[in-house]
């Protein structure tokens, strides 16, 4: 496409040519705080970074993971902040805080969800379990990310309409 000054400007793909339309993907992990606290194998550089299931020190790079790290992937903001109600909820009885466990809480957590994923933004919540746990739940936009354009879709030609996969 040529502007008005002669110049060629870029011009982004339109859905299903060549970026699949955009979508978010859900991850989760939880395990010992200890594995949390180490900082060097969730970053890319690390050779361990691919098979470290850990949450990335960057959330958006969850991406750069393989796609059998997706919990789910979803085109409808309300069916992505639904699975986030979900697994928080089945987590909360585990959290070692008793004030982060209580319903009000947990209803400001999931619309501030809400309103990031609503925005664009990359959703981010952890919380400490009892004993030496640690969970954390993230949701990913995709296809492009906001902060991170240039980072490739996981799951290229196997994106879902709509739900879970």
């Amino acid at each position: 496409m040529v502007g008005a000054s002669g110049a060629r400007s870029a011009r982004r793909p339109a859905p299903g040519r060549g970026r699949p339309r955009r979508h978010v993907h859900a991850y989760r992990w939880s395990g010992d705080r200890r594995t949390y606290d180490q900082e060097g194998p969730r970053r890319p550089e690390s050779p361990a970074f691919a098979t470290n299931g850990c949450t990335p020190i960057l959330i958006a790079n969850w991406l750069l993971r393989p796609a059998s790290a997706i919990a789910g992937t979803f085109h409808d903001v309300h069916d992505a902040v639904r699975w986030f109600e979900e697994e928080m909820t089945r987590a909360a009885p585990g959290f070692a805080n008793p004030p982060e466990r209580e319903p009000a809480r947990l209803a400001a957590k999931l619309a501030h969800v809400a309103a990031t994923l609503h925005r664009g933004g990359d959703a981010h919540a952890a919380w400490y379990l009892q004993a030496t746990g640690y969970t954390t739940l993230d949701l990913i936009t995709c296809s492009p990310n906001h902060r991170a354009p240039a980072l490739p879709c996981p799951r290229v030609g196997k994106v879902v309409a709509a739900g879970r996969r």
